[in-house]
């Protein structure tokens, strides 16, 4: 078995009704705010799992698949952001 590695990602998102967003990304994708910017809606958020997502609202575009030495699928946020999730095998 091969050991993972853990990865954090923190993407900055600039959405209409940010605080749904937000609150979609913790729901979703288990996300911690580590940083809130004073600026009208803006987030930062980070921490992903696809299937929760889906589950939330997401839709998916690409279920998550093996592709050489890839694990990875996309979907598309209810706030119409779309996310590529993968990580290396």
């Amino acid at each position: 078995m091969t050991d993972l590695t853990v990865t954090t990602i923190r993407p900055f998102l600039t959405v209409n009704n940010g605080q749904n967003a937000v609150d979609f990304y913790i729901s979703a994708f288990g996300a911690i705010e580590k940083t809130r910017f004073e600026m009208p809606d803006n987030k930062l958020s980070s921490v992903l799992e696809i299937e929760k997502a889906i589950k939330l609202g997401a839709t998916e575009i690409c279920p998550m698949t093996t592709e050489e030495d890839w694990r990875i699928g996309k979907l598309k946020d209810p706030f119409g952001h779309i996310w590529e999730i993968g990580y290396t095998l």
